[in-house]
């Protein structure tokens, strides 16, 4: 499974694309850069594939972004992750997670 991200930004631009809960279960080890950017209509994420890193910027922008748990494996948040998502209320960040980079939750509620 993978999300090519100029693929999903054209989706969404042209309204073809509506991702409200998002559900990553495939193995995987990154998010990367941008790859949800400004994608105005996730409310939930749920990692459940042994992720270790999820890049700056990945979810940077998701305003109705309400929910985040992370899988135990996540060691790394990069900057500006989940910068300015306006509605988050519930995260979950599990005790392995070393490192979380500037302003990685800036803007949030």
């Amino acid at each position: 499974f993978f999300i090519n991200k100029t693929v999903l930004r054209v989706a969404v631009e042209k309204k073809k694309l509506d991702i409200v809960d998002l559900l990553l279960t495939q193995p995987r080890i990154v998010i990367y850069s941008d790859t949800f950017r400004e994608i105005k209509f996730i409310r939930d994420i749920n990692i459940q594939s042994p992720m270790t890193v999820i890049e700056g910027w990945s979810f940077y922008g998701c305003l109705s972004l309400t929910h985040i748990l992370l899988p135990p494996s996540i060691m790394f948040i990069g900057e500006f992750a989940f910068f300015g998502c306006k509605s988050l209320s519930v995260l979950s960040i599990p005790p392995t997670l070393q490192s979380i980079g500037d302003f990685a939750f800036a803007g949030c509620s």
